[in-house]
């Protein structure tokens, strides 16, 4: 994990992981490390040409964080904004579960 300060030009890119004094706690990954998030990030990037995710905890008003499938199933259930939850090889998804 490393502090750096955002470029300009990015920072309307990244609003919700740039701190108020244009920094951003930067966490990369190799396709060694784990090839399946990197996947995730590239992917994300050839669509969107922003080179980042945004981590961050897992949780809905009035919920604690999420700790177990069932309490992220439990989420998607509370959060109307949430379409589909990816676990494993699953998408859940309010009408149901697919693989």
């Amino acid at each position: 994990m490393h502090v750096a300060d955002v470029r300009d030009g990015r920072v309307r890119e990244l609003p919700g992981g740039v701190h108020v004094d244009g920094s951003a706690r930067l966490q990369t990954v190799s396709a060694t490390q784990n090839p399946v998030f990197y996947d995730l990030v590239d992917r994300f990037t050839r669509v969107s040409g922003v080179p980042a995710v945004l981590n961050t905890s897992l949780n809905v008003d009035g919920m604690p964080i999420v700790e177990t499938p069932a309490d992220a199933i439990e989420c998607l259930r509370r959060a109307p904004g949430m379409h589909a939850l990816h676990m494993g090889g699953f998408r859940v998804t309010r009408a149901g579960v697919e693989a």
